[in-house]
């Protein structure tokens, strides 16, 4: 029984985010309670959770790619690349989501039993490019039995309850960026020694 509440202890509450989280400090963290993932380690659509390291010029191809996608969604000129930049993005999320992720996020996500993802308006534009990334790595979590929760400020609050509710989660109101929100759920799991990767 003593090791059996041992590793109940043992778990942890995991935040993925792009845009920080208040009151942490920056890339990786972690203490007795919480692990943090933000922008500066998991990119602005979670693509470097993922072992795969694409070229510069792959990546560069993607970045130009998500810039003419995203220019036709917010009421750009529909430009005659839109659909060979639709094939790019399709190229690098196949890619991705047949790659495992890396080892010390595989470990991290072992000693979860929380989850909660910040998704603002990055996961839900660029042809869904960081939609897809969002939902594989809520798939991978719900897969190991982690309990997730999806923040989200009120830009995309439909489609990001549609999604809650899609994947059997509950959605968190938050502010544009996440951040204060989530370092107030930080604030509220105790024992935060400080301990950074």
């Amino acid at each position: 029984m003593e090791e059996e509440n041992k590793g109940k202890q043992e778990k942890k509450v995991l935040f993925i985010t792009y845009n920080g989280v208040e009151g942490i400090p920056k890339g990786i963290y972690e203490d007795e309670r919480i692990v943090v993932f933000d922008r500066e380690y998991c990119g602005r659509e979670f693509e470097s959770l993922y072992k795969i390291e694409p070229t510069i010029e792959a990546r560069t191809q993607a970045i130009r790619a998500l810039e003419i996608v995203n220019n036709a969604e917010y009421g750009g000129v529909r430009s005659p690349e839109l659909e060979k930049a639709k094939v790019e993005i399709k190229k690098m999320l196949s890619i991705h989501i047949k790659c495992e992720l890396k080892d010390e996020v595989d470990e991290i996500l072992n000693r979860a039993s929380r989850a909660y993802i910040y998704c603002g308006t990055v996961l839900f534009s660029g042809g869904d490019y960081g939609s897809i990334l969002g939902r594989d790595i809520i798939d991978r979590m719900k897969n190991k039995r982690i309990e997730c929760s999806l923040v989200g400020c009120g830009c995309y609050q439909v489609r990001l309850t549609n999604v809650a509710i899609e994947k059997g989660m509950d959605f968190i109101l938050s502010g544009c960026g996440g951040n204060k929100t989530l370092g107030s759920i930080a604030e509220s799991y105790e024992n935060r020694n400080s301990l950074k990767l």
